[in-house]
């Protein structure tokens, strides 16, 4: 099963931590998917103890690197392939439409 590879970047403002939070909660938690936060190797550490600090990764199964070659589905402010969707915030407001669209894909 291919993992949801969510870029780091989503997990802070603009977004809203709550919304981050049930978004792995639904895909992690209810639909077993492997999540995944991608970041540059340089911010593994910040974005790590960020998601920590802020008790929103209970279901981030790893911090990887974008250099890493991982097949998955990617959710991220810039696609970087046929298999990506983009959207530049996670919030309460585009949580609906957020999970509505990926349901197809993922």
């Amino acid at each position: 099963m291919q993992p949801l590879i969510i870029d780091a970047e989503l997990s802070a403002p603009p977004s809203e931590m709550g919304a981050f939070y049930t978004f792995t909660l639904v895909f992690g938690g209810l639909n077993k998917k492997d999540i995944l936060l991608e970041c540059q190797k340089e911010t593994k550490d910040f974005y790590w103890n960020w998601v920590k600090s802020n008790y929103i990764k209970d279901y981030i199964k790893e911090l990887v690197e974008y250099q890493e070659v991982i097949d998955g589905f990617r959710v991220g402010i810039h696609p970087i392939n046929i298999q990506s969707y983009k959207v530049d915030r996670i919030t309460f407001n585009n949580l609906p439409t957020l999970i509505s669209n990926l349901k197809g894909y993922i």
